[in-house]
């Protein structure tokens, strides 16, 4: 499948860090070839494999896999207590997280917004057996874009801050894609709310229409409240767009094993046709090629060989070439992001007052980045801004 796909799908590939093929056959039985026989397990480097298995963030996988197998007795003893200390801090951290997200679903509640969860919290509660499995970093929260500001405001109002002012009225919708919010009480816990279900220039983001993907939405129980989950097929198609948009700068293998888990757990009730679809109609069909390709070759996700002919065969725009293409290897630059998105908006007028109000951001803003140390310093602060975007330019304009 690899070897015939596009050419941009392709270069992604070919950059790819090559993940453990012993951490991959624990995460999926059909993955790499390998049997976790006892022989394999004492011959395993265990002081090299275990940070690693934390980097990619599936060492609690392999601990309950173990445990489940009764193959603990394999692994030297602090091998058995880092895996063990890395289940439980995720199960511990996780709780945390669940706990602040039900607060943040019921607050939203209360002014008639329900969020669609996207990544970590949604897999949790949709494919994964227990909460430990899928460790989170942040909570994930979608929106319709009119409720962006309302549901803000009332988060704010009920105990949380965002982690970060921004530059001039309305950058959130424009600068980003979400903003990040923190609970006094929990400030490394970070709730992040979004107005659009990935990182995209509003040409792109505009054929997503929310309120589309809440009515196929699914729900799911949050503590003693509920929220929506994405259905399998949208779910696939942003983890595959969220995954192309960082890679192979950063690839992590619970990234992988996210995208297997929603393919076997649906199964047969999967619809193919529907997800082909939706890559063109979303300008995602790089992403899908890409991801799922990898998720084959990785952990034998199984694709119908109809499915892998087709994914092949899609039509790929010039847009997601720019986004997730082989000379977009990797997130773009704040700059190059930047640019992106002013090339989206609608006119001249719109793009100049975009790029002078991030130029000139407001005095509150660059308070909140480099404290209020008097006016003349602060005002010394603008030409050091301008000095790091031309290098940042200068940096992107290198061949």
């Amino acid at each position: 499948m690899t070897r015939s796909l596009s050419p941009d799908a392709t270069a992604h590939l070919e950059r790819m860090p090559a993940f453990n093929p012993v951490l991959a056959a624990f995460v999926c039985d059909h993955a790499s070839g390998l049997t976790l026989t006892r022989d394999l397990l004492r011959a395993i480097d265990w002081q090299r494999t275990l940070p690693e298995a934390e980097q990619q963030g599936v060492a609690p996988i392999v601990y309950q896999r173990l445990r489940r197998e009764s193959l603990l007795d394999c692994l030297p003893d602090d091998a058995v207590y880092t895996l063990r200390k890395a289940y439980h801090r995720a199960w511990v951290r996780n709780l945390l997280h669940l706990r602040i997200l039900e607060r943040a679903v019921l607050a939203l509640a209360a002014v008639g917004i329900r969020p669609i969860l996207l990544k970590g919290a949604s897999l949790i509660a949709t494919v994964y057996d227990e909460p430990a499995l899928r460790p989170m970093r942040d909570v994930d929260l979608l929106v319709a874009p009119e409720e962006f500001r309302p549901a803000l405001s009332q988060l704010v109002a009920t105990g949380s801050q965002p982690t970060q002012g921004e530059p001039f009225d309305g950058a959130y919708e424009l600068v980003s894609h979400h903003v990040g919010l923190v609970y006094h009480e929990e400030t490394d816990i970070l709730v992040e709310l979004h107005h659009q279900w990935l990182s995209l220039p509003v040409q792109h983001a505009g054929v997503i229409d929310v309120a589309e993907l809440r009515s196929r939405a699914q729900p799911v129980a949050i503590g003693n409240t509920h929220a929506d989950a994405l259905c399998p097929e949208d779910q696939i198609l942003q983890l595959a767009g969220h995954m192309a948009f960082h890679s192979p700068v950063l690839e992590r293998l619970i990234w992988y094993t996210d995208i297997d888990r929603v393919v076997r757990h649906a199964g047969g009730d999967l619809d193919w046709d529907t997800i082909m679809h939706r890559a063109q109609r979303y300008l995602m069909a790089l992403p899908l090629q890409h991801v799922l390709a990898a998720a084959v070759d990785w952990l034998g996700t199984p694709l119908p060989p109809a499915v892998s002919h087709r994914l092949i065969s899609l039509p790929v725009s010039a847009v997601e070439r720019q986004r997730y293409g082989a000379a977009a290897l990797g997130p773009p630059s704040r700059l190059e992001d930047g640019m992106q998105k002013l090339a989206g908006l609608d006119s001249t007028s719109a793009r100049l007052r975009f790029a002078g109000r991030m130029v000139f951001p407001t005095r509150e803003y660059m308070r909140s980045l480099y404290g209020d140390d008097g006016p003349a310093r602060l005002a010394s602060r603008y030409p050091a801004r301008w000095l790091e975007i031309l290098r940042e330019f200068a940096r992107v304009a290198r061949p």
